[in-house]
């Protein structure tokens, strides 16, 4: 299970590091790179929901090896993609079987053992899972340096093949007796509001590709739809979603800023190696590199979070690391090819401590003013908040990009890295649109507990 899990955290930062190499084989700007990216993120948040149905109604077996099955045949498909409309698709296919994946894994685990046992096991089988979002942009440009960036994808084949013989080997089908009715209207209303509205956002400026009103036209469907969505949920008692959860301030507050916080973090992951690579002309391999602190720091600071929480409560915790990210950010935003290398593994790691800290309290957070039996309605809307929130950070810094080459005249290729300085200013700006939602906190909002679900 700890491979499973790391295999999906894996491909979420992966192909960062390679989207240079990937735009210059297919003689594409390395903006329009952004659909491939975001496919995935869109695809996770769309068919997350339905993770725990399936596996109530198929098992955990069956649907582990199902959702494998697609996530190994969708990375072979990824790897011998020769253009970026298959490679999208491909995508959004993988993102499939990562959706099912990983949660049903986590399933798996609570099945297996007692809640006394969980903390112990979900440290054996996260630190080693975790390390996919570490090793992910290093990988990523160590295979894009010496290999080719095919082999990102290829990758999963061997491992996806030889876990699906370890999962129909070992692992206990559970299949749930008093199974929940699928909301069919409710996940197609989320399924296709999400993506036209991905797609609208995606599209902005590129209207050489497709017609404005198209792009407009999509983003009113998308709203429309989801304000049915939220009339559809008000009146069915087993909806894809419990909106009535909306009503808690904390959990409200914490979704919102979940998802400001994705999406600056996706930004500056998808940014950050296109800087590096792009203007500054440094390989893929040592772009990999170069953005490994803020992984470090993130890892190192995980262990340490909830002794902070628990000391400092949430309030503090949030305005404390929200202002050191908006500081850190600055000083990334200030990197040049004349910085010195200490002064960027320095920034970035304290960057990525910040990140976790937020993220932890915000996971937290999210749960504390939660019942026992609002927990998994609270799941579902806070993961796909998590993943459409991601797929909105590449859309919205593509647009950025767009907007200062059009308008402005600047270039993704200047040393003078000009054009991503401004996009990590702007980003700042959102980072303090989160600092005054979590300033409307009680000052001991979560208190009641800091056994933190984070």
């Amino acid at each position: 299970m700890a491979v499973v899990i790391f295999m999906e955290f894996l491909d979420t930062t992966i192909i960062n590091t390679a989207v240079p190499s990937i735009a210059k084989d297919f003689a594409i700007s390395p903006v329009l790179l952004k659909y491939a990216v975001a496919s995935y993120y869109v695809s996770l948040a769309v068919f997350i929901p339905i993770s725990g149905w399936c596996a109530d109604r198929f098992g955990t077996k069956k649907t582990l090896l199902i959702s494998l099955g697609i996530f190994t045949l969708a990375s072979l498909g990824c790897g011998l993609s020769h253009n970026i409309i298959l490679l999208t698709i491909m995508r959004f296919i993988q993102g499939i079987g990562g959706a099912l994946m990983n949660p049903v894994a986590r399933i798996v685990i609570l099945k297996l053992f007692d809640r006394s046992e969980l903390v112990k096991v979900q440290s054996v089988i996260f630190t080693p899972a975790m390390l996919g979002f570490v090793l992910g942009p290093f990988l990523g440009g160590v295979i894009c340096s010496y290999l080719s960036w095919h082999w990102i994808f290829f990758i999963n084949v061997p491992v996806g093949v030889i876990i699906l013989g370890f999962v129909a080997k070992y692992i206990i089908q559970y299949v749930e007796e008093k199974r929940q009715e699928f909301d069919i209207p409710g996940f197609i209303m989320v399924g296709i509001s999400l993506v036209l509205f991905t797609f609208a956002v995606q599209m902005l400026g590129h209207y050489d590709f497709v017609d404005r009103w198209v792009v407009y036209a999509s983003g009113i469907v998308s709203i429309f739809l989801f304000i049915m969505l939220l009339f559809h949920c008000a009146f069915k008692k087993t909806a894809v979603f419990d909106f009535s959860l909306m009503r808690i301030k904390s959990f409200k507050l914490s979704i919102f800023m979940n998802g400001i916080f994705f999406a600056v973090n996706t930004a500056v992951a998808f940014l950050l190696p296109l800087m590096y690579q792009a203007s500054f002309n440094y390989t893929p391999a040592v772009s990999g590199l170069l953005t490994l602190p803020i992984a470090c720091g993130f890892i190192t600071a995980r262990s340490s979070a909830r002794r902070f929480i628990e000391r400092y409560g949430f309030k503090k915790m949030l305005l404390i690391n929200m202002i050191l990210c908006m500081i850190w950010l600055y000083a990334i935003a200030n990197i040049s090819i004349h910085s010195d290398i200490i002064y960027i593994i320095v920034v970035e790691f304290l960057f990525g401590v910040s990140v976790v800290m937020v993220g932890s309290s915000l996971g937290a957070l999210t749960y504390m003013d939660l019942k026992s039996n609002e927990m998994s309605k609270g799941t579902a809307i806070d993961i796909t908040m998590r993943q459409f929130s991601a797929s909105m950070g590449v859309g919205i810094s593509a647009f950025i990009l767009n907007t200062l080459i059009s308008n402005f005249g600047l270039s993704l290729y200047n040393v003078d890295a000009k054009i991503y300085h401004i996009s990590f200013y702007v980003f700042i700006v959102l980072i303090a649109v989160n600092l005054s939602l979590a300033s409307r906190l009680k000052g001991n909002a979560g208190a009641v507990k800091c056994e933190a679900k984070a």
